[in-house]
């Protein structure tokens, strides 16, 4: 019961956070693993074959994005030009920002069952400020 009290406050406390910026993340991956006809990085033929190496930590981008540099909570969302859960330190970055404090919004489209896999290894306070955006058409769902 505590438990549950604890996890009720704490949402209560999130949802009252005062939001200071809107950043928005680029994540340099033009790799995916679909082809949707809507996509602009199909249309013009800008997918490379190998997903690229992150340069930084986690740790190094929860000390460059830290509240206390930015003035406060932000949301933070994160999207690749292809698929943004591609990159091996993807998930790390997340953690990072959520555990930073920061709401984090994730672009994808939810096909990376393993990264989904990982996260869910994510202590269960940083689940209320994480969202998911999930993008692709419906004739691309059709074709899974």
């Amino acid at each position: 019961m505590e438990d549950e009290q604890l996890i009720l406050k704490n949402r209560y406390n999130t949802c009252n956070e005062k939001i200071k910026r809107f950043i928005d993340i680029q994540i340099p991956v033009t790799t995916c693993n679909l082809r949707c006809k809507y996509c602009y990085i199909t249309q013009l033929s800008l997918f490379s074959a190998e997903v690229p190496e992150l340069p930084y930590s986690g740790e190094y981008l929860r000390k460059a994005l830290s509240k206390k540099r930015l003035g406060g909570t932000c949301f933070i969302n994160i999207c690749g030009d292809g698929e943004t859960l591609l990159p091996l330190k993807i998930v790390e970055y997340i953690q990072a920002l959520l555990e930073e404090g920061h709401y984090v919004g994730v672009v994808t489209n939810a096909t990376t069952t393993q990264r989904f896999r990982d996260i869910s290894n994510f202590p269960s306070h940083l689940f209320s400020k994480l969202f998911f955006k999930f993008s692709y058409h419906y004739i691309e769902l059709k074709n899974m």
